[in-house]
Order: structure tokens, then sequence, then C-alpha cells
């Protein structure tokens, strides 16, 4: 039986950045994908990634004339529901082709010394007489082996194939992630009529979770949309999205359907001989769902604590290992942890409280839109603000009274949970009494799935049961 330093299931972008980091180091690592080389990651043709942030982690930036590289834009700007009211972003995006991107990743964590196994599917944990996890179980076409290793890495994606597989009781949660616990995501590839503006940046309408991007046919674009409970739902989202934003006619070219994490992650990313990373640890941007260089912050992290576990010697504990959880959370987690409960209480807005909203600035500031990417910051002459102008929204009739109560409370929520979190244990020791706290105010936050609309989902059940047709303008 083989022994490797690491084993990391799954070779994704996290994964192939995490191998190729701690190979680098010397390590003996081992990656396990369980796609063939010829079909990693085809879900979508073309994502994006933010240039700044793939210069910090070294990433590898394609350019033009590059056969993964598909195009580079600079900013866009968050719209009201109706279209109005534009709240400018910068960022320089880069637009990838995505297979091609992973299997560049993938040739430079093999070129830095990992070994990658394509076509092995993780099938359980390697244990020692004492019930310990010492390795990994992965199926390929000519059986099961098995591996040993001093931590096992999970970067399988939302199937979570290895924290799935822990056993109950311990502090790194097995939990499925549900269908009220993702983003289904449509992406539509419309190409326009001629004379239409070339897609130069991204527009975003966040009533509808809806965006429109760049591609590489200049006289085309990305309409994408994400919703909780199902494709259905964002199919529905996206007929609210056409019916209410004025939006040049288009010819669908294809259409690409995927998933992304929301929810909050693990509050332990431990265990011992273990660590979950990626969309298996749920560590995705609040605002847009994106996570492939949001992940990289804990990533990062990782290789410095287990890299210098691994050259003190001996079995790589959750105590030797916790730090990866103070860490993050101080770098990030709180802030996401703040922004999750704040958009989650403002996600309850109808189309005309939107509009109030983005008009007035309430919680789509310039301000705060700036901060989405890294963690929403309020300050408190900010809420102060925001108190006088909903309660000048009721008494104009444009904001409801249950509203006011849900975004007041989501702010209050959005504080607490950032305090709590800026109190997470050095150790796991406090960790049980920390937790509970934790549970209590995540049930006060909820989830963006408690937001959706019943009327649009009773639309999409009568749809589903062919009450209701399909208009040509709603493609």
């Amino acid at each position: 039986m083989k022994k490797y330093d690491v084993i990391i299931v799954g070779a994704s972008t996290t994964g192939s950045w995490f191998g190729c980091e701690m190979a680098k180091r010397g390590f003996k690592v081992l990656m396990l994908e369980k796609q063939e080389r010829e079909n990693v990651s085809r879900s979508y043709d073309i994502f994006h990634m933010a240039k700044k942030e793939m210069e910090k982690f070294g990433y590898p930036i394609p350019k033009l004339g590059d056969e993964d590289y598909s195009f580079e834009f600079d900013g866009g700007c968050y719209y009201s529901a109706y279209g109005n009211y534009p709240k400018p972003s910068h960022n320089i995006v880069i637009g990838m082709r995505k297979h091609r991107y992973i299997l560049r990743l993938n040739d430079n964590a093999v070129e830095a010394g990992a070994e990658l196994i394509y076509g092995a599917s993780f099938s359980g944990f390697v244990f020692d007489a004492e019930g310990k996890i010492v390795g990994a179980k992965y199926q390929t076409a000519d059986g099961e082996h098995e591996a040993l290793a001093a931590i096992v890495a999970d970067c399988s994606g939302i199937p979570s194939v290895a924290r799935r597989a822990l056993p109950d009781g311990i502090n790194c949660e097995n939990f499925e992630i549900s269908p009220r616990d993702m983003f289904y995501v449509v992406l539509r590839y419309v190409r326009y009529p001629e004379g239409h503006e070339k897609v130069i940046h991204t527009d975003s309408y966040l009533q509808y979770k809806v965006w429109s991007a760049p591609q590489d046919d200049e006289k085309g674009g990305l309409l994408g949309v994400g919703a909780n409970l199902g494709f259905d739902y964002a199919e529905e989202m996206f007929r609210e999205f056409r019916k209410n934003v004025p939006w040049c006619n288009y010819t669908v070219q294809k259409i690409e359907r995927g998933r992304t994490p929301y929810r909050r992650p693990p509050y332990s990313f431990v265990a011992d001989g273990f660590i979950a990373m990626g969309d298996a640890a749920c560590l995705t941007k609040p605002n847009n769902g994106e996570g492939c260089t949001s992940s990289l912050y804990q990533a990062e992290i990782a290789v410095d604590v287990i890299s210098n576990a691994l050259k003190e010697g001996g079995y790589l504990t959750e105590e030797r290992l916790w730090s990866i959880n103070k860490r993050y959370i101080e770098v990030q987690g709180k802030s996401f942890a703040g922004t999750m409960a704040l958009l989650t209480g403002a996600a309850y807005l109808n189309c005309e409280e939107n509009e109030y909203f983005f008009k007035n600035d309430i919680i789509f500031s310039k301000n705060i839109m700036s901060g989405f990417g890294k963690g929403i910051s309020i300050s408190p002459a900010e809420a102060e603000r925001t108190v006088r102008l909903l309660s000048k929204g009721i008494a104009t009739g444009k904001v409801r009274i249950e509203l006011v109560r849900r975004v007041l409370s989501a702010f209050k929520n959005s504080t607490e949970i950032k305090a709590l979190y800026s109190e997470f244990p050095e150790t796991p020791e406090g960790f049980d009494v920390w937790r509970g706290k934790a549970n209590e105010l995540w049930e006060k936050i909820g989830s963006m799935a408690d937001n959706c609309d019943e009327e649009i989902i009773d639309r999409m059940e009568r749809r589903k049961a062919g009450k209701i047709g399909i208009c040509a303008c709603e493609n």
C-alpha cells in the first residue's frame, strides 16, 4: 500500500491549487479525480475569476492566444429590480474555458510533483486500529485501492463525498448540502442582433439573482440566473426578470446548468487526519455564490498549518489542525457570516421595495456594494440612516412594516454573528458552548431559501403541470 503525506479528493480549482502548493513544498501528494481527463469540469464552458485574486494566490493567468483564454473585462454595475439606480463595481475579471483551464491547473500540480489519478472515485476512509483516519480508499476501472496519508482533504465539491463519510458526533459536520442549501445556476449563451452594443462588463440584478456578462462571441453575451430549490424555480425568476427589466431580443446559442453551495460553512473544517475545503466546505461568496478564489483564503492557511505539522511529524490530530478554523474566521469567515445574515434578511424585498432601497442607498449603497466580495461592514451612522429611511418608507407606503422588522433583525443578526465568530475558540476546548450559541443564531437568521416567493412557487408548479405555457420572449 502506497503512503503519501496528503491525499486530495477532487482536482478542480481548490484541489489542484492545494495539491500544487503542497507538492512544491516537497510533500508527497496524491490527487484523486473521479472524472476521466477528457470530462473534467465540463458543467460550464466559460467561467470567470477576479484577476487580483488570481495574482494573489499564484493562479496562472491566461492571455490572448492561450487555448483556455476567452476574454477580460473590468467591473460592472448592480441594478434595481426595474433596471435603475446603477451601483458601479470595479474588478478586472478573466473569462476562461473551464475544462482547459482546470487541465492546466492539473498539469501544474503534476509538474510540481503531485501524483494525479483520473477516473478515481473516493469510496471510504482507511482507519487504524484506534479508529483514526490514516488514508483513503478509492475505486477505479480495475477495482478498489487503498492509500495511506497523514491527512485526507475533501475537495470534491457539492457531493462532499469524504466529509459526508465522517462519523457522526465529531466537530467537523457531515451534513448534506441539500437543494435548499445551494443555488441552481442556468447560463444562457446568447447572441444579440446587429447593432447591439458589445457586452464589455457585468450587470447584476440582485432581486432575481440574474446577471449579464461577456462571452468570447463579440456579438453575444451570457445571461445567468441562480436560485434555491431547483432549476425550475431559477427559470421562473428569469421570467420575472424578463418581464420587469427592458432587454434586447436575442437568440439562445446554448444553455448550461450547474450548482453552487449557498449556506453557512461547517463550524469546524478539520478532524483527526482530515480537512474539508472548497465547495465541500461551502466556502462561497455570499453575494454571488462564487467560490473559486474565496476558498483559497482557507486553502492558503491550510498549506501553512499542515506543512508545519508534517515537518514536526506525528499524527495530525484535530487539535494540531484547529488553528485553520480560527485563522480563516479572522481573515474571511466572520465577514462572510455577517454578509450572509444581512442578505438573507434583505432578500425579502418585493420589486417596489427593491427600487426604494436602491434609490435611497439602503443596504444597496455604493459603499456596501463595493465590499460585497470581501464581506459587508455597516457603520453605526449607516445603520442609523437606514432606520430613518425605512421609517420614511413606511410613512409613504413604499415599504411594508414586516419588511422593516426583517431588515432591522437582519442588521442585528449580522452584527451578532460577526461578534460571535470573533469569539471562536482558539482550541477545541469550549467549542461545544460556542457551537450551541451559533446554532441558535443561525436558526434565527434562517436560509435564503426561506425567501422564495410562494406565488412564484405556485406558478412553477402550474407550469410543470402544463397549466401555463411559455412565451417566446421568456427564453
